[in-house]
Protein backbone atom coordinates (compact mmCIF):
# COMPACT_ATOMS: atom_id res chain seq x y z
CA UNK A 1 0.00 0.00 0.00
CA UNK A 2 2.81 2.26 0.53
CA UNK A 3 3.96 1.89 -2.99
CA UNK A 4 0.27 2.75 -4.10
CA UNK A 5 0.51 5.93 -2.19
CA UNK A 6 4.23 7.09 -3.28
CA UNK A 7 2.92 6.42 -6.87
CA UNK A 8 -0.09 8.47 -6.63
CA UNK A 9 2.10 11.07 -5.17
CA UNK A 10 4.53 11.09 -8.33
CA UNK A 11 1.44 11.15 -10.72
CA UNK A 12 0.14 14.09 -8.45
CA UNK A 13 3.74 15.67 -8.82
CA UNK A 14 3.71 14.97 -12.35
CA UNK A 15 0.37 16.68 -13.07
CA UNK A 16 1.67 19.61 -10.88
CA UNK A 17 -1.21 19.23 -8.27
CA UNK A 18 -1.65 18.32 -4.81
CA UNK A 19 -3.89 16.12 -2.85
CA UNK A 20 -6.16 18.47 -2.32
CA UNK A 21 -6.50 20.40 -5.42
CA UNK A 22 -7.94 17.16 -7.57
CA UNK A 23 -11.44 16.59 -7.68
CA UNK A 24 -12.69 12.77 -6.86
CA UNK A 25 -13.23 12.02 -10.72
CA UNK A 26 -9.62 13.46 -11.03
CA UNK A 27 -8.19 10.87 -8.10
CA UNK A 28 -10.21 8.22 -9.22
CA UNK A 29 -7.94 8.39 -12.76
CA UNK A 30 -4.78 8.31 -10.56
CA UNK A 31 -5.54 5.53 -8.36
CA UNK A 32 -6.40 3.45 -11.67
CA UNK A 33 -3.06 4.44 -13.01
CA UNK A 34 -1.56 3.00 -10.38
CA UNK A 35 -3.48 -0.38 -10.14
CA UNK A 36 -6.10 0.88 -7.71
CA UNK A 37 -9.76 -0.25 -7.73
CA UNK A 38 -12.88 0.94 -5.99
CA UNK A 39 -14.77 -1.30 -4.30
CA UNK A 40 -18.29 -1.72 -4.99
CA UNK A 41 -20.27 -1.46 -1.73
CA UNK A 42 -21.74 -5.22 -0.90
CA UNK A 43 -25.22 -5.86 -1.28
CA UNK A 44 -27.32 -7.66 1.03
Amino acid sequence: MTEKALKINEKLAERGKRLEDVSAEEFDDIAHDVGLRRKSPEQN
